[in-house]
């Protein structure tokens, strides 16, 4: 067995070896270009060019003398010699500029498009570029410049082109009449000489979900025209032996033929997989999930996998209070009860109350439905995008480390040096946290702090992201690593910190409504639309990231939305400070609105002067 300190110079000799890794090399210091400037009794030379003739006039004193350089199409002759470079002249010096002619030489070729469906034909023909001398201003350090003429010579031969043609494979689709008109018209450009038949693309296989996805938040229209926020079909359930979803066949495509001759295969077909979660059972081959159970349904979709389930609820026939202690439920919850003083309730599903919520905090991941006061209590619907907002991007970070820590280490196994000892996996992980990936434990740290920040604002955390953190940070810290057993346990980690964080996009994209009677001194927020049915809200704050619904009066407080508001009455007659607030595409609707009230839409700010009724804003 080698010891600990000859593996640990072992690795930083070979990581310098395999991944390059050199100390910086020291910048060169250059000399300055920079020259003393003359003396103010001196006179540099100068040189021009006027009507293609060179002058030159002599420096006075101790000022430089003029340089000159030859610029593309021109041969500078300078005392009966060729010149090449930058040279001095004098007034005493014979200098002059002669212009060359050089002559373009005509190019056909040809060119197949990666996807072999077309060929372009290149063509640029034969001539002869001529060069003209410019005139040009007096300077001490002058470069001749030339203004070029191209004359083409209407020259294309067809054994040319079918000759490169042939050299470049190309027998199928070729444009006869593009050719015949190149011929006849001979021109430079790019050209479309051949075009192959593409493949027809196969029809994907779908999935059609029988239920409807969306809850239908829209409230009953009584026959008197009056409104009952409490009658809103929220929640579709189904019966045992109802079908959830269907597979549908799709159809192969039929390969084309590309300007080779060769047949081109259709794109793949997108296949979709369906899966049967809790109370569903998949049948007849994997194209049906029928539920097995009565409940509400679900589908949580990740790419082409559908997995359906039939979610059920806790149900509390009592108060949530001391003598219960705090509620937290994988599900949804519903308390017939209230929620009193200091409480918590917590449902990774939906959350219902029956009575009054008192200085209590409700949080779920998808929709709160209050049917009794709340006062003086937080309600959270759709806590899903904290968790989505602080682990998502440190999950993606933690990934890309393990990832990068996996592959040094198949680096290193695969080196001669390490093939001489036997080294177990995890020992040789530890060595490389402790030496070059420091960042894996403070990633770790880091995922600890949001975990217990996460549980003391009260946001419920999946189950299943629950278990693979504890399992990240047990496996991480101290030196549970060394109990690896192979390097492919650890690329199965990272393919499961890869699978939930695309449960936390998911997750944090979830819309999740918020409905209750009345309020005071709360604090309401939801990913989705808020909802108050009742008498209203009094010194609330409201956050939504869809639209609010007030039936009755908006007094004190403030509404921050991306979506329209509608309120029956905001503000009051003594003054109390309301604000509304919402994105520049909402629409604010106050059916009254009292002196002070402050509406806010986009950045456009407005404030209500004296009291209005149907008072409407918009942008434009």
């Amino acid at each position: 067995m080698i010891d600990e300190k000859e593996l640990q110079n072992l690795i930083k000799e070979v990581l310098q070896e395999v991944l390059g890794e050199t100390a910086p090399k020291p910048a060169l210091a250059l000399p300055s270009s920079s020259s003393p400037p003359p003396p103010p009794e001196s006179e540099d030379g100068l040189v021009w060019v006027s009507d293609g003739h060179i002058c030159v006039r002599n420096p006075k004193g101790l000022g430089r003398f003029a340089t000159i350089t030859p610029g593309p199409g021109i041969q500078l002759i300078l005392n009966n010699t060729v010149t090449t470079g930058t040279v001095i002249v004098r007034e005493e010096d014979e200098v002059h500029a002669e212009t060359v002619e050089e002559e373009i030489q005509g190019t056909v070729k040809v060119t197949v498009s990666p996807n072999r469906l077309t060929a372009y034909l290149w063509v640029e023909l034969p001539g002869i570029r001529r060069y003209r001398v410019l005139d040009r201003e007096p300077a001490v350090d002058l470069v001749l410049q030339t203004e070029a003429e191209v004359i083409k010579q209407p020259i294309l031969g067809e054994a040319a082109v079918e000759k490169e043609l042939t050299q470049k494979g190309v027998v199928f689709g070729i444009k006869g009449e593009v050719l015949k008109d190149l011929l006849q018209r001979p021109r430079d450009g790019k050209f479309i000489i051949a075009e192959g038949e593409p493949p027809v693309p196969p029809t994907d296989e779908t999935v059609e979900i029988t239920f409807p996805l969306e809850p239908d938040l829209r409230p009953k229209i009584n026959p008197d025209g009056s409104v009952d926020f409490l009658e809103i079909n929220r929640f579709p359930s189904v019966d045992p032996g109802i079908v959830l979803a269907v597979k549908n066949p799709g159809s192969p495509g039929k390969p084309g033929r590309g300007v080779d001759g060769q047949p081109i295969p259709p794109p793949k077909q997108r296949a979709c997989e369906l899966r049967a979660g809790k109370g569903a059972e998949l049948l007849e081959n994997g194209t049906k999930v029928v539920a097995v159970r009565s409940g509400r349904p679900v589908l949580k979709q990740i790419g082409n996998v559908y997995t359906l389930s039939v979610d059920t609820q806790l149900v509390y026939n009592g108060d949530v209070g001391v003598s219960t202690g705090n509620i937290r439920f994988k599900g949804s919850v519903r308390i017939k009860g209230s929620v009193t003083e200091g409480m918590k309730v917590q449902a990774a599903g939906r959350a219902e109350v029956a009575g009054m919520v008192t200085q209590a905090t409700v949080s779920a991941l998808e929709d709160i439905s209050i049917y009794n006061n709340v006062i003086g209590s937080i309600l959270n619907a759709g806590c899903g995008t904290a968790c989505s907002q602080k682990y998502g991007p440190l999950l993606g970070t933690f990934a890309t480390e393990i990832m990068e820590l996996l592959n040094t280490a198949n680096k290193l196994s695969e080196h001669p040096a390490f093939k001489e000892h036997t080294i177990r996996p995890g020992h040789l992980l530890l060595l490389l946290i402790e030496q070059k990936f420091q960042k894996i434990p403070r990633s770790i740290q880091e995922m600890q702090k949001i975990k217990k920040c996460l549980a003391e604002n009260g946001v419920e955390l999946p189950p299943e992201m629950i278990e693979l953190i504890d399992r990240l940070i047990y496996f991480f810290s101290g030196l549970n690593i060394i109990k690896l057993g192979n390097l492919n346990e650890l690329a199965k980690i990272i393919r499961e910190i890869l699978f939930l964080r695309q449960e936390l996009t998911c997750l944090g994209r979830q819309k999740s409504h918020l409905i209750i009677p009345y309020a005071m001194n709360s604090k309401l927020i939801a990913t989705g639309n808020v909802f108050v049915t009742g008498q209203g809200c009094y010194n609330t704050y409201i956050q939504a990231g869809g639209k609010v619904v007030v039936a009755g009066v908006f007094r004190g407080g403030e509404i921050i939305t991306q979506g329209d508001v509608t309120i029956r009455e905001a503000g009051s007659s003594r003054g109390i400070l309301t604000k509304i607030r919402t994105a520049a595409s909402a629409t604010v609707r106050l059916g009254r609105a009292h002196e002070g009230v402050i509406i806010q839409v986009g950045k456009y700010r407005t404030v209500i002067e004296i009291p209005q009724a149907q008072v409407r804003v918009a942008l434009g």
